[in-house]
């Protein structure tokens, strides 16, 4: 059954569940010291996740907007959306140069994951798998 499908939760089953799911989280925070470890590294949009969530914070602990980022460094607009989801499987030179500066790594690594990746400023929450590649 898919999520969509699902019936609605009970009003006290899903307290539940967020009081379980804080209390994880709690947990891990706790035992790494807030860091988390990083997903899988597989392929460019795995790397580019990785980067863009090391990237300095503000003083919520957010990573600064995609959108800042792409215009600050004269990026194409949303090619971390693109990339992320994707709908864009590759970059031409002159955007893998940007978006390496950008994100603070070697055109090397993000291109083929060799050499010293980025390291977390705080959480990397899984990057969502596109709908295309659920059965």
């Amino acid at each position: 059954m898919l999520p969509a499908q699902m019936p609605p939760m009970p009003e006290a089953v899903a307290a539940w569940f967020a009081d379980l799911v804080r209390a994880i989280v709690r947990e891990e925070v706790a035992a790494t010291g807030g860091a988390s470890a990083p997903p899988p590294v597989n392929d460019l949009a795995d790397r580019v996740w990785l980067a863009y969530h090391a990237l300095p914070r503000d003083a919520k602990g957010r990573p600064p907007s995609r959108r800042k980022v792409e215009i600050e460094n004269n990026l194409p607009r949303s090619i971390f959306s693109k990339l992320f989801t994707d709908e864009r499987g590759s970059i031409g030179g002159a955007s893998t140069v940007k978006l390496a500066k950008a994100l603070a790594v070697s055109t090397d690594w993000l291109l083929t994951g060799e050499g010293t990746g980025p390291t977390p400023t705080g959480h990397v929450p899984p990057r969502c798998v596109p709908s295309s590649y659920l059965p």
